[in-house]
């Protein structure tokens, strides 16, 4: 759920990135692998396109 939880509350995906490698001491690998899990969805930018 945190993982979530941050990628949600990021306004775009780098964003996103960022903040789940800083957090959860991610590399840049791993993070954009959760990324495309469909994931990247969950930030603002993106919601606000549906």
């Amino acid at each position: 759920m945190k993982i979530i939880t941050t990628i949600r509350e990021s306004d775009t995906d780098k964003v996103a990135m960022a903040s789940l490698q800083e957090r959860f001491k991610l590399t840049e690998r791993q993070a954009q692998a959760i990324l495309d899990m469909r994931l990247r969805r969950l930030t603002g930018l993106e919601r606000d396109k549906d």
